[in-house]
């Protein structure tokens, strides 16, 4: 699940991400050179509380928009005579590339905040926990959570790529249908697919053709293996949603 900054909030969020990404620097630094909770008095308080705000709010920022939610997705019937039915094949490394490619896309402009800047977040606030309460129980909760916001994406990450691999060796061939209502990709002549309203992003790289459902799901066809007839009418199906 990716949280996203109120709209109020979002409105301002050019204005205000430049401003909370300094604060939240200098507070890491001010935490590093301020000496403890016993000499560092004031300064030191307000340092902490600078970036226990800025950084937590980044997460949020840096998450952009919100999509639109489509779950469960929108089902609908296809209608055979006016669709376009092809197979595409794909094996273990091109499958597991094709995840990489999307995983690392999502990660940069679907959920940015909370891949790469909730790491930072949460060792700010367990450097803040090591300088107010050094071996305790708290600063070592924080410290391990702080490395599981880095570990937990990471492996998230390798068991995905695994997974289209392992579903690429059972299943090398993989038949799509394209129809003016909707898309189904899996079984041979589907007469349900999922309807275009459930993609909310269509990105376009050198090799894949990716319908995005949501940051952690896409449907990807290898580009190469597409018909330019059935590309088109993905495209017409999906306008406003283009985004290379």
């Amino acid at each position: 699940m990716v949280v996203y900054a109120p709209a109020w909030l979002r409105r301002w969020r050019r204005a205000i991400e430049p401003v909370l990404l300094v604060a939240g620097v200098l507070a890491f630094a001010a935490l590093a050179w301020l000496p403890g909770v016993e000499h560092g008095g004031v300064p030191l308080f307000a340092a902490i509380l600078a970036g226990a705000i800025a950084w937590p709010v980044l997460v949020f920022l840096m998450n952009g928009e919100p999509l639109p939610s489509r779950l469960p997705f929108e089902m609908t019937s296809l209608d055979p005579s006016a669709s376009m039915d092809f197979a595409v094949r794909s094996d273990a490394r091109s499958a597991m590339a094709a995840q990489a490619e999307f995983w690392l896309r999502s990660a940069r402009e679907l959920r940015f905040g909370s891949i790469f800047v909730a790491p930072v977040a949460m060792a700010f606030f367990a450097s803040v926990a090591w300088k107010v309460a050094r071996d305790t129980p708290a600063a070592m909760f924080f410290a391990v959570f702080a490395l599981l916001t880095i570990v937990t994406p990471a492996g998230l990450y390798l068991v995905g790529r695994r997974a289209a691999a392992a579903r690429a060796a059972r299943f090398p061939e993989l038949h799509v249908r394209i129809a003016p209502e909707g898309i189904a990709a899996g079984a041979l002549e589907s007469a349900q697919g999922l309807a275009w309203s459930n993609i909310v992003r269509v990105w376009e790289s050198e090799r894949n053709l990716t319908l995005v459902l949501n940051p952690y799901m896409a449907v990807q066809l290898p580009r190469d293996q597409v018909p330019a007839e059935a590309r088109e009418l993905i495209l017409s199906k999906t306008r406003g949603t283009l985004n290379r």
